[in-house]
């Protein structure tokens, strides 16, 4: 079984990639396919004000100041988000000055492959108003940082002082304690085996190899495969290419979470409208709600609306004529769960 923290290497080890292989161009994008991946990763939901408020202003009109990203947590966290390669030092005065206005003890800067935390030491309990002293506690480059020791090194240090768990108490409480439970046994588990290993190293005994991992016998359907006819039928679950396993209800749903999948992966997409499969006249995804059913994603301050007005096999067509527009092999690997009255 993938430990949480295995999971989440895995979406540094991507963003890795996509810096290396698919460089944004700007900020917009940066944020989208380098930073937005890191902080769902961490259990930040971008599309809830309540836990993350994008582009949040401060001050008075004319000396206004923009934050990226305004983590709500206990503590507030602010995240400055700066273009791929950009000198993140150039900006850090900047930064800070707003940070200290908006009294926030931690302050992240980053261009997507390098974060720096900044702790501000002098902020109190107390209204009383500290100058600026952000100390600079941690610099992650994860392009220089082997693809094995991510859990060691950037995964670990970006749990410990990002996770949403860590900071937001009464936001999804059971299902926190239940996360934390499963990390426990999986410890547990851990240590067991590493104390066995240990004695029959002691007693001169080979050690037995680890037992196959059970394979998965879940019903799930690849969008892609023509041989099942999803009419009639529920899906429970969407797979994404990164093993991430979203719980969606109904064919609307998981056209709607591929759609956002694809935009963020693949920022260009939201540069103009995209017409359905059955080539209408109507967007299936587009700035202009429409007439029908519809959804709504907000990425960055961005309104793009999902058509969603189709029948459960057009819907299927259409996630799959989404998910043609990235890589190739991208739509092979897109699953759905059914329910357990499905076939």
């Amino acid at each position: 079984m993938q430990s949480p923290l295995s999971g989440f290497c895995e979406v540094l080890k991507e963003v890795k990639r996509r810096a290396r292989e698919y460089p944004p161009r700007n900020e917009t994008q940066t944020r989208m396919a380098l930073i937005d991946p890191v902080l769902v990763a961490l259990g930040w939901d971008l599309t809830n004000p309540r836990m993350v408020e994008l582009e949040k202003h401060y001050g008075p009109p004319r000396e206004q100041r923009i934050v990226d990203y305004m983590l709500k947590a206990e503590n507030e966290i602010i995240i400055e988000a700066k273009k791929l390669g950009a000198d993140l030092e150039e900006h850090f005065d900047q930064i800070a000055l707003y940070a200290n206005r908006a009294r926030v003890k931690n302050l992240f800067l980053t261009d997507g492959r390098t974060w720096r935390h900044y702790v501000n030491s002098h902020l109190a309990d107390d209204s009383t108003q500290h100058g600026i002293h952000f100390v600079s506690v941690k610099e992650i480059k994860l392009h220089e940082i082997d693809d094995v020791f991510l859990s060691r090194d950037a995964a670990a240090y970006l749990v410990a002082h990002l996770d949403a768990s860590l900071f937001i108490r009464d936001h999804g409480t059971k299902t926190i304690e239940k996360e934390l439970r499963t990390q426990i046994a999986e410890l547990k588990t851990t240590i067991g085996e590493i104390s066995t290993a240990v004695r029959n190293l002691s007693a001169g005994r080979e050690l037995s190899p680890p037992p196959d991992p059970e394979p998965d016998v879940r019903s799930w359907k690849l969008l892609s495969d023509n041989e099942w006819d999803p009419t009639g039928k529920s899906p429970t679950r969407l797979r994404l290419v990164e093993g991430q396993e979203i719980e969606v209800n109904g064919w609307k749903q998981v056209l709607w979470e591929v759609c956002q999948f694809c935009l963020i992966s693949k920022p260009e997409l939201m540069n103009q409208p995209i017409p359905d499969k059955a080539g209408r006249s109507r967007s299936l995804i587009g700035p202009t709600r429409p007439p029908n059913s519809s959804k709504m994603l907000t990425i960055h301050g961005q309104d793009i609306y999902v058509d969603t007005n189709y029948s459960a096999s057009d819907t299927v067509k259409n996630a799959v004529h989404m998910l043609e527009k990235l890589e190739v092999g991208t739509v092979s690997r897109v699953a759905v769960l059914l329910a357990n009255n499905d076939h």
